[in-house]
């Protein structure tokens, strides 16, 4: 599922007269107009949200001529299917309007959770002129300076910009909790240590009447990381981005996750909250008067501009996002691109010239109140009602309800703060074409269990019961298999052990082979493999003689070639803190099964000598073919004596293939890199060996 790059379309080259502001360095000078004509006319396309009102239009056409600027423009309009949330209508008219050179700007359109990819997608195409020439020269460059680097890299498709980023508020700082100054203690709320378990003290010690609340608004699947956490998480298309590794996470095994999900338990038995995972419905009246009247301690997920001069508001770190989707693109066919490029580059640098398109007016005694907002009564032609479409929010009027009078000195401090974390995936799409099943079906598990935290036994037992319980195949005997066994072992968590299982799994399905997949982590759901969890605390023989039966009965009942197998967790201890249970999984597949090739997945700048230590090990085991896969992570020095856990960070490329080589020169085993996993070579080498 990971970082499956989609091929670049072929954009023809456009030959351009050298005025072209288009062009890399030029300079586009106001020019004089004596009137308007069709060649300054420039066709801007929208859905038909957007609908500016003609008035606006033709003030906005006047201002131009005044200010010296030789463009003029014409507003089209494509159907948007609101209702069922599709970028599809609008997607399909707009590529046909493209075709038939019937505009030169158009709206790419909106980005819906119903549809990953699809944004992306029809960006591909190749519709759209890309702009790294224009944004280097004077104007463009004007516009550039508008919005910060990071968002930039966000709005990119396959390293290129292809359209000027709209209106988005996703890099904001996000709230964990609001707390209500009527019912705690400033020095209360100074004490939250940020984590869940410190919440729920400051619930469990609150004494309130009955017709007020500890806790209002609705828990979300996104909001798990707590404040002090190390770890940033993003959730966009249904996938979980580690944001500072750019790995694809299931939320299902982190620490985080199932802490926020204990938290919830608990305070879904002691009745503190009535919602299940993002449940934005109110059922309960009453819930609707506490908060309208503020009788409530805490809310999730509130907004810092509720008005509530009560609350104090707990944020978490948080990201640029890659929702940028929505963007303004000139056309790659349009005749017209210095003419659009201009206007654009005037818009969004003169603010009185998007205060006439939006507002019919750019004096602002004519259309705020006494707090500086926009007073809907004021303005004339009526309001837009998807502004966002046209992209001009930052230097605009805003109208009551928005973060502040002056979007660009919000965002500024918002980008600045030092909640503020740096992506690993800003710029990364996705090609979504070819795993739109997977991901629906992994999309659907997550739903059937985020709220997991609301059974009764939940705590009891591992929190993801739906996956295969060991007891199940409790046994007092061995059973030798028949059957070869692939192992997928690791130094430690996080190294690529389930992008390797993944690429070996699809080489040998793609040759015709029956293979039967085990792994711990529920991922491996979406690949039909069979996932099995297992108690934290190993028992020996119990669980050796569990797996052994487990894997005896399908060989048994099922018609199959070969196992392959991601053994969880680590094959030993790392130091005194970080156990992981002292490699005890992994000696309990090595006594269960006869294990035929094992693939070792290792971090970037493993040390040596420990790793011939646990390669020793491993031949101990009895296991003859070991083949090494380099992770392109390595381990966060500073956690190493962690309890929770080792941390892992991604290489750079350089430093990566400087690792390879020297791997290859100092062991004896065949070392692959990853790419090696996905191009073949390694399923090649393990056949080989298995033939």
């Amino acid at each position: 599922m990971k970082k499956k790059l989609a091929a670049v379309f072929l954009i023809s080259a456009l030959i351009l007269t050298s005025c072209n502001s288009s062009g890399a360095g030029s300079k586009t000078a106001p020019l004089k107009s004596d009137k308007k004509t069709s060649d300054n006319e420039v066709v801007w396309t929208l859905e038909d949200g957007a609908k500016v009102p003609e008035d606006n239009v033709k003030k906005l056409n006047e201002a131009l001529y005044k200010k010296g600027y030789d463009v003029s423009v014409r507003f089209n309009y494509l159907k948007n299917d609101y209702v069922k949330n599709s970028p599809k209508e609008y997607h399909s008219a707009l590529e046909k309007t493209i075709k038939e050179k019937k505009t030169d700007i158009a709206f790419c359109g909106w980005e819906y959770e119903d549809y990953p990819g699809e944004m992306t997608e029809f960006i591909r195409k190749g519709y759209f002129y890309p702009l790294e020439k224009w944004l280097v020269s004077s104007d463009g460059n004007a516009v550039y300076k508008l919005y910060d680097k990071e968002i930039w890299e966000c709005a990119k498709i396959d390293n290129k910009n292809y359209f000027l980023p709209n209106e988005n508020m996703s890099y904001t700082p996000s709230n964990v909790i609001g707390f209500n100054k009527k019912y705690l203690s400033q020095d209360k709320i100074e004490s939250w240590n940020g984590t869940w378990a410190g919440l729920l003290s400051i619930m469990d010690g609150l004494k309130l009447k009955e017709d007020a609340a500890k806790i209002l608004g609705f828990p979300s699947i996104n909001s798990f990381q707590d404040m002090t956490s190390r770890e940033v998480y993003t959730y966009k298309d249904g996938l979980f981005y580690n944001v500072k590794t750019g790995e694809i996470t299931n939320p299902f095994n982190t620490k985080g996750f199932y802490e926020y999900l204990s938290f919830l338990h608990k305070c879904y038995l002691k009745k503190y909250i009535k919602h299940g995972m993002d449940d934005y419905s109110v059922t309960d009246d009453n819930e609707t008067k506490q908060y309208d009247t503020g009788k409530f301690a805490m809310m999730f997920n509130v907004a810092d501009d509720s008005g509530n001069a009560d609350m104090v508001y707990k944020k978490r770190k948080f990201v640029v996002s890659n929702d940028i989707g929505i963007g303004t693109a000139v056309c790659a066919n349009s005749d017209k691109k210095d003419k659009a490029l201009l206007l654009l580059k005037a818009l969004r640098t003169d603010d009185d010239l998007a205060n006439i398109l939006l507002w019919g007016d750019a004096d602002k005694s004519k259309l705020t109140d006494a707090d500086g907002f926009v007073d809907e009564d004021k303005v004339k032609n009526g309001i837009i009602y998807q502004p966002a479409a046209i992209g001009l929010s930052d230097g605009t009027f805003q109208l009551k309800g928005a973060k502040a009078t002056d979007m660009r000195v919000y965002k500024k401090k918002c980008l600045s703060s030092k909640l503020r974390v740096k992506s690993a995936i800003a710029g990364f799409n996705p090609d979504y074409s070819n795993l739109k099943k997977e991901l629906s079906v992994y999309t659907k598990l997550l739903e059937m269990y985020q709220d997991c935290w609301q059974k009764a036994d939940f705590g009891k037992k591992m929190y993801n019961e739906y996956l295969y319980d060991y007891d199940k195949y409790k046994a007092s005997e061995m059973t030798v298999l028949e059957r070869p066994v692939i192992a997928v072992v690791g130094l430690c968590s996080g190294l690529n052990k389930t992008d390797v299982q993944i690429g070996l799994l699809n080489k040998l399905k793609g040759d015709g082979l029956d293979i039967k997949a085990i792994s711990n982590n529920p991922i491996g759901l979406l690949y039909d493999m069979d996932v099995f969890t297992y108690p934290t605390e190993l028992k020996f023989p119990d669980i050796v003689y569990s797996i052994n039966k487990f894997m005896y009965l399908s060989e048994v009942n099922e018609e199959m070639d070969a196992w392959l197998v991601n053994i969880g967790g680590a094959i030993g201890q790392v130091n005194n803190l970080n156990t992981y249970n002292f490699g005890k999984l992994a000696d309990a597949y090595f006594s269960a099964v006869n294990i035929d090739v094992a693939v070792m997945c290792v971090n970037t700048f493993v040390d040596v000598s420990n790793l011939k230590l646990q390669l020793a090990n491993l031949y101990k085991h009895g296991i003859e073919n070991i083949f090494i896969v380099l992770s392109h992570n390595d381990i966060d020095a500073t956690t190493m004596d962690y309890k929770d856990g080792l941390q892992t960070y991604y290489v750079d490329n350089e430093k990566y293939l400087q690792a390879l080589k020297y791997l290859k020169e100092n062991v004896k085993e065949k070392v692959f890199s990853l790419e090696d996993v996905q191009n073949g070579i390694l399923y090649e080498k393990v056949i080989e060996v298995l033939s």
